[in-house]
C-alpha cells in the first residue's frame, strides 16, 4: 500500500513537472541575439570579390533589408530570438548575428547542348560578441544557380541573374533563403569552444607558373580554394569553421556596425584555433584520350592537406589527394573548352566534395580513387574525433 502510494505520487509529480515545463513560454528557453541584418565580410577594398552585391549597397544601402527580412519570417526553430531593435553594448546586448557575404563566382563550361553557367555566392552565418569584440562561432553557406545557354551570357546578363539571387527570396537559389535554412539546424547555443580553421593556403611553385592573373591577383585562388574547403566540411560535417579571412566589419558604409547606436569602427578578432587545417594546392593537369568517336578530356586537381594541432605540431592529417574529371565530347561536335580555369575549379570543388564525406564514411570503393595514402582511414578517423570535439 505504501508503496503505491509512491508511485501515485511520482507519477502525479512527474505530470506536474510536465505540465509546468510544457506551458513555460517558449522564450524561457530562447537565446536573445541581436540581428546585425546583412554585411560585407571584408575590408572595403574587397568589392572585387562581391562586384555585384557592392553595386546593389552603393546604389541603395538598403536593398537586402526586405529580401533578408522576408527569409526569415520562414525561421521555425524557437531557440531563438532575434531583436532587431538598436540594444546597446554597455547593458551587456552585444551578441549578435549577421548574414555576412564573402564571395560571388561565375564558372562555366560547355557541354554538347551549349553553355553552362554555374553562378555561386558564399556567405556566413557569423556570430560574434561586440564586448569581446571576436567570433564567438559561424557556419559557411553556399548557394548556386546553373543555367544553360546557347552562347556565353552577356555581363548585364550576368549581373541580373546574381542580383535576382539576392533580391528574390521565392527563388529556388535565393541565398538569403539557402542561409535561413541552415539557420534551422546549425549549433548556435552553448557553441563549442575548442575551434577549427583553415591556418594557410600555398600554392606549388607549378601553380604560381600556370595560374591566370585574374586567379593571381589579390590571391583569389587561395580564398576561393579556402572557402570551398570550409563549405565542403562544415556543410558534410556540420561542424563551424573559423573563416580564412576576416577583414574589418563595422563599416558604417557596408552598415553591419548601424545596429548599435553606441558603437564606432570595430575589427572582430577570432578566437584562437585549437586544430589548424595547411592546404597545399598543387598543379592542374589535363590530358585528351581519344576513344574512337569521342573525345576525352580529362581535369585534375591535386592538394596536399595536414590537420594538425599548432600548440604541439601534433599531426593528425597528412595525405595527398586528387580527383579526375572526364569530359566526354562526340568528335562530330568539336566541343571547345571556354576557360580551363573554371574546369580546373569546378574539378578541385568536387575533390573538396568527396574528402569531406570521407572524413566520416572512410569508404573503401572510394578513398582509393581520390588518395593512395595507406594508412588514410586511421588518419581520417581522427580527423572526424577532431570534428565531433568541435561541434
Amino acid at each position: 500500500m505504501v508503496f503505491l502510494k509512491k508511485m501515485k505520487f511520482k507519477t502525479f509529480f512527474f505530470i506536474f513537472l510536465f505540465l509546468v515545463f510544457n506551458n513555460l513560454p517558449y522564450k524561457v528557453f530562447c537565446q536573445n541575439l541581436y540581428f546585425a541584418g546583412f554585411s560585407f565580410l571584408g575590408n572595403a577594398n574587397q568589392d572585387f570579390r562581391y562586384p555585384v552585391a557592392a553595386k546593389l549597397f552603393d546604389e541603395n544601402p538598403t536593398i537586402f533589408k526586405d529580401p533578408l527580412d522576408a527569409a526569415l519570417l520562414n525561421l521555425k526553430r524557437k531557440d531563438l530570438n532575434l531583436i532587431k531593435d538598436l540594444g546597446t553594448i554597455e547593458s551587456g546586448e552585444a551578441v549578435t548575428i549577421a548574414f555576412a557575404l564573402t564571395d560571388e563566382s561565375i564558372e562555366r563550361f560547355s557541354t554538347i547542348d551549349g553553355v553552362t553557367n554555374a553562378y555561386k555566392i558564399y556567405a556566413q552565418i557569423l556570430v560574434f560578441d561586440f564586448n569581446e569584440k571576436k567570433v564567438i562561432t559561424n557556419y559557411p553557406v553556399l548557394v548556386q544557380k546553373e543555367t544553360l545557354t546557347n552562347g556565353v551570357p552577356s555581363a548585364i546578363e550576368d549581373f541580373n541573374i546574381l542580383k535576382s539571387m539576392y533580391i528574390d527570396t521565392s527563388s529556388k537559389s535565393s541565398i538569403f533563403k539557402f542561409w535561413t535554412e541552415k539557420l534551422e539546424t546549425v549549433k548556435l547555443l552553448n557553441a563549442g569552444s575548442i575551434h577549427l580553421q583553415i591556418r594557410d593556403v600555398k600554392l606549388d611553385n607549378a601553380v604560381t607558373n600556370q595560374i591566370p592573373e585574374k586567379l593571381s591577383k589579390n590571391d583569389l585562388l587561395k580564398v576561393r580554394s579556402a572557402q570551398k574547403l570550409e563549405y565542403h566540411i562544415s556543410s558534410k560535417q556540420n561542424v563551424p569553421i573559423l573563416p580564412y579571412t576576416l577583414g574589418q566589419i563595422g563599416n558604417f558604409k557596408k552598415g553591419l556596425i548601424a545596429r548599435f547606436s553606441d558603437s564606432l569602427e570595430y575589427d572582430l578578432t577570432l578566437p584562437e584555433a585549437d586544430f589548424v587545417m595547411d592546404l597545399l594546392i598543387r598543379e592542374f593537369k589535363n590530358v585528351t584520350v581519344d576513344r574512337g568517336k569521342f573525345e576525352v578530356k580529362i581535369y585534375a586537381a591535386f592538394i596536399t592537406l595536414n590537420v594538425l594541432e599548432p600548440l604541439t605540431n601534433t599531426s593528425y592529417v597528412n595525405s595527398k589527394f586528387d580527383y579526375k574529371n572526364e569530359l566526354v565530347f562526340p568528335k562530330s561536335e568539336n566541343m571547345q573548352i571556354l576557360n580551363e580555369w573554371d574546369v580546373y575549379q569546378r574539378t578541385q570543388d568536387a575533390l573538396f566534395s568527396n574528402l569531406a564525406r570521407q572524413i566520416s564514411k572512410r569508404d573503401d570503393a572510394v578513398l582509393p580513387s581520390i588518395t593512395g595514402t595507406a594508412n588514410i582511414k586511421s588518419q581520417l578517423a581522427k580527423f572526424e574525433g577532431i570534428i565531433n570535439k568541435c561541434k
